[in-house]
């Protein structure tokens, strides 16, 4: 399996805008904005990742908010708390592609 150029700047072009930045300061928009190059680079990256079977950690980094359900419930209670993860955009490029 190979992840093609013209497959991530596709990918690339489907991230969401406006989501919060990763561990890395990292968000959509720059990988939408950083050019041509990028792309090659991570076309090669994402083909040397299903070759070798290896996902380097860093991309696995996730934060974890919790968000309160409902502005009325008990800020106390744990079960009142909803968890939204954010992970890194070239993590989600690379899911996109095996999906």
């Amino acid at each position: 399996m190979s992840a093609p150029v013209h497959e991530v700047r596709a990918a690339i072009n489907r991230l969401q805008n406006g989501k919060s930045c990763d561990t890395d300061g990292l968000s959509a928009e720059h990988l939408k904005h950083a050019g041509p190059r990028l792309i090659i680079l991570l076309s090669l990256l994402f083909s040397a990742m299903f070759i070798h079977g290896h996902i380097s950690a860093l991309l696995l980094r996730v934060i974890l908010i919790p968000i309160i359900k409902k502005q009325n419930l008990n800020p106390s209670l744990k079960n009142n708390y909803r968890p939204i993860a954010i992970s890194s955009p070239i993590f989600k490029l690379f899911e996109s592609l095996l999906l």
